[in-house]
């Protein structure tokens, strides 16, 4: 089975694991899908998302993928949360 847009699932997918995502587990729900093409797709999302017009990345963190904010943005962030009405309180793992 083809997908008309492998890189929109796969980011949805990143997105919406509560944890870092594995990239067996990636292929395991993709079975029909070549596993070179997930990984050159992951490849270009890694890529697409390190350019500075985006405000988080895809960061390989314990054996799997997930978006994170950027380092340089954190300090501000952190900044933003703490205005938050009630206050926001998340650990710097939690803000990345």
């Amino acid at each position: 089975m083809s997908y008309p847009n492998l890189s929109a699932l796969l980011e949805a997918i990143i997105y919406l694991a509560r944890e870092p995502v594995a990239i067996d587990a990636i292929r395991k729900a993709l079975p029909d899908v070549d596993p070179k093409e997930i990984e050159e797709s992951i490849a270009a999302l890694i890529e697409k998302y390190r350019q500075p017009q985006h405000g988080i990345e895809i960061r390989e963190v314990a054996g799997g993928l997930r978006f994170a904010t950027k380092p340089e943005h954190h300090e501000t962030l952190k900044a933003f949360l703490q205005a938050q009405t009630p206050a926001t309180r998340l650990s710097l793992a939690a803000l990345e």
